[in-house]
Parts: C-alpha cells; sequence; structure tokens
C-alpha cells in the first residue's frame, strides 16, 4: 500500500504491545515493516487464541506487516540479522538490554553496521537506576505510575481494583513511539544523520499524568500537602491499602457536574468541568447547588461537606428518573458535554463510529474478512485502501531472505538447523 513511508524499512524487534502497535502505525503509513519473531511466535499470539498462533490481540497489532522467524540464539542467523540490520531505516527495540547485547542488537553494534539507522529502544522503566531492566507488563506499570492507586477504585478487601479496560502503559507508549520514528526520520532527511531514541512505559505514563505529578507548592497547598503528609503518616504506622484509599477525596463530594450517572436505562457521563459549563448543567438539572462556586466552599468543614454529599445525592437521584436518551437531549439543548456510557461491543456498529470511518474491514488468510480499529490519522493525499491483515507465523521468511541476497540452498539448510522457521 503506498503511503508517506512507501520506500522505508522498519525492523521490529519487539515482544510487547507497545512496540507492535507502534509498527502497525508505520506499517499503515506504507513502511515495509518486517516483524522479526521466535520460533515459536511472537507471545501475543498465544493471549487468548482462538487457533494455533492465532489471536485478536495480535491480529489487532500486527496488519500490513511481514513475519519472519529466527532464533536468535542460534549461530547461523547472526549473518541473516547482520543484514537485516544494515538494510533498515528503523529499528523498532522492544527486547530486554541484556538480550539486546547477548545477540549484538544494541545500538552500539548496531550503529557499526548501519550508521544512518533511527535506533527506537523501549524500556519499561528507563535505561538507568536500580530498577533498569526489571521485567514488567502494563498493570505493573500502571501500578508504579501511580495510576492505579490515583483512581481510587478497590475491592471490599481494601485491595486496589485493576484497570482491565485498556492496556494504558503499552498503547499510549506505542504512540509515543511511532512519534519517535516520523520524528527521527525527520531529522535524518534534513541531517543525513540516524541516532538512538530513548523511551520507556514509565515516562510516557508519567507524561500522561502530568498535572497530577508536577508539583506547585502555591496551588498544591489546600489538597496535595495535607494528603501527602497523610500518606506519610500511615506508610510510617504500616497501614493497610484500604486506608490509603480513604484520603482520596469522598466521590459524591467531588465535582458533581463531572463524573458518570446511572440513568432510568443505562448510564452517561456529564462533564461541565469549567464554571460556564458547571452554570449550564445546573439549568440542565434544575438545581441551584453551586458546590465550588459556593462562596463558602470549604473542603475541610465537616458542616459543609455533609451539606455537598446530601445535594449530590439529590442529583444522583434525578438522573434515575429519566433515561438516557431523555438527558442526552437535555444536554444538547442546554450545551452540556455529556455522553452514553457505551460497551466495547457497541462500537464497531455505532453509527457516529461507522459514519467516520473509523472502524475498517480488513482481509485475513486464514480469518477472512473481519473489522478493525481504522488508522489513527487519514492523510488527504495517500487514500486508505484495502488493508491486510496480520501476517501468518514465519510466512515472509523466505522472501526477505532472498530479498537480502540469500540462496535457496541458505535458506533450507538454515530451516534444518532450526534457525530460522
Amino acid at each position: 500500500m503506498a503511503g508517506i513511508y512507501t520506500g522505508i524499512r522498519i525492523l521490529e524487534l519487539c515482544n510487547d504491545m507497545a512496540g507492535s502497535f507502534a509498527g502497525q502505525i508505520c506499517a499503515d503509513r506504507g513502511a515495509e515493516v518486517i516483524k522479526v519473531e521466535p520460533i515459536g511466535g511472537d507471545p501475543l499470539r498465544s493471549v487468548d487464541s482462538y487457533q494455533d498462533n492465532e489471536s485478536k490481540l495480535f491480529q489487532s497489532l500486527n496488519r500490513g506487516k511481514k513475519s519472519i522467524c529466527v532464533d536468535l540464539a542460534a549461530s547461523d542467523p547472526s549473518a541473516l540479522m547482520n543484514k537485516l540490520v544494515a538494510s533498515a531505516d528503523v529499528i523498532i527495540m522492544g527486547l530486554q538490554r541484556d538480550q539486546t547485547t547477548l545477540y549484538n542488537l544494541d545500538y552500539e553494534s548496531v550503529h557499526s553496521l548501519n550508521e544512518n539507522v533511527v535506533y527506537v529502544a523501549i524500556d519499561y522503566f528507563g535505561s538507568q537506576g536500580e530498577w533498569a531492566g526489571r521485567p514488567a507488563n502494563d498493570l505493573v506499570m500502571q501500578a508504579f505510575s501511580g495510576m492505579l492507586a490515583s483512581e481510587g477504585k478497590r475491592r471490599d478487601n481494601g485491595t486496589p481494583r485493576m484497570i482491565v479496560s485498556l492496556r494504558m502503559a503499552e498503547r499510549s507508549t506505542g504512540f509515543l513511539v511511532a512519534m519517535a520514528v516520523s520524528t527521527g526520520l525527520l531529522h535524518r532527511s534534513r541531517s543525513g544523520q540516524g541516532q538512538l531514541i530513548e523511551t520507556s512505559q514509565l515516562k510516557n505514563l508519567l507524561a500522561l499524568q502530568g498535572g497530577r505529578i508536577s508539583d506547585n507548592p502555591v496551588a498544591d497547598e489546600p489538597v496535595r500537602s495535607p494528603r501527602q503528609e497523610q500518606i506519610r503518616a500511615l506508610r510510617q504506622r504500616n497501614a493497610p491499602f484500604r486506608e490509603y484509599l480513604g484520603t482520596a477525596a469522598n466521590v459524591l463530594f467531588g465535582n458533581v457536574f463531572y463524573r458518570p450517572y446511572q440513568t432510568k436505562d443505562g448510564a452517561v457521563f456529564m462533564g461541565a468541568l469549567s464554571r460556564p459549563l458547571r452554570d449550564k448543567a445546573r439549568k440542565a438539572l434544575d438545581s441551584d447547588y453551586l458546590h465550588r462556586d459556593d462562596p463558602n466552599y470549604d473542603p475541610e468543614n465537616p458542616e459543609f461537606v455533609a451539606y455537598c454529599i446530601e445535594q449530590a445525592k439529590i442529583v444522583v437521584a434525578k438522573f434515575r428518573h429519566k433515561t438516557t436518551a431523555e438527558w442526552m437531549a437535555i444536554f444538547e439543548r442546554e450545551g452540556v458535554p455529556a455522553g452514553p456510557v457505551l460497551f466495547p461491543e457497541d462500537l464497531s456498529t455505532t453509527p457516529q463510529i461507522v459514519d467516520n470511518d473509523y472502524v475498517i474491514t480488513v482481509d485475513h488468510e486464514t480469518a477472512g474478512q473481519q473489522t478493525q480499529v481504522a488508522p489513527h490519522a487519514q492523510f488527504g493525499l495517500f487514500p486508505l485502501g484495502q488493508l491486510q491483515g496480520s501476517p501468518p507465523l514465519g510466512r515472509d521468511t523466505d522472501d526477505c531472505l532472498h530479498g537480502l541476497g540469500f540462496t535457496a540452498g541458505e535458506t533450507s539448510r538454515m530451516r534444518r538447523q532450526g534457525a530460522i522457521r
């Protein structure tokens, strides 16, 4: 498929979702993305797989790529990997640092073969410090970054409840790695220089929470500083986790104009975050409840907090007397940002999504035609066309080796030795 990246070869050496997602974004833009998989296949192929080496998760992250299977621990692949590295414009590296050094795929070794390559290294916790090189996954990163605790959700026994609606760390890192690839290629087009680009899932989760993590003593004095003191005191006495969650604001006392509500037949989110929007929300709710806009607003005053909780209960009850459609009509009339709470299973047929071509049909070699989420951006000069599904395991090994100059005999010998599949 022709695209902005047509003629760009990207070598994807990743065993996680972040690198795979970044590679797919590049493939959607027309790059030749060669996914180097172990002999047994990418681990994501086996996550909730419906047949050998095929899963919806893998297919959703690898459309438009080529797949070659290489045993990096074997002796013969060195010549193969050296040729692949030398031919690449970009390498997306998601292997652990010790693995890259072991297989001569670290930046220094790669640079000696291809000094113009754009090499994007993805870590979990960063390349420095005592946590560098430790294994992790999306939920581990959400926990370490503060995201899990900041949700304030907990089970009855007080342990934090997992955020499972999406893989926030890996998906966001995939987007930012794709951005890093674009930036690295732009710099190379201007200077002729490749370079090492480093990022991590931790770094990207910090970026997503910038406002919460930043420390501004003047702004933080009323709320953040007291909570920090509470957390320090709890840690000193080894308090159970449920007590930490008690330091968060009561949901009914929180911003009642910016939260979800149950309706008569479902749920809706009201998103009135600013003062002008809260005024519109009050009109929509036929309410004079001021909350944060009250001149007597004082979250430290127990009487005021109790009053707010009672007023919030009235708002909760109001929502349950109308259907979601009725509330949406009211909010639209008054200009209040709001939306129904939908389920992922609803979305592939939701008119707003279908009307904007946010889902597409993709041809897969074994699964046939399937629906997937469309590429995140459409470039006006490059019509999308028909995208191809993810590759079967090792489908392109022979073609890629032939393109690198290996003979059929050499390819057969490596396959017999178990170095390739």
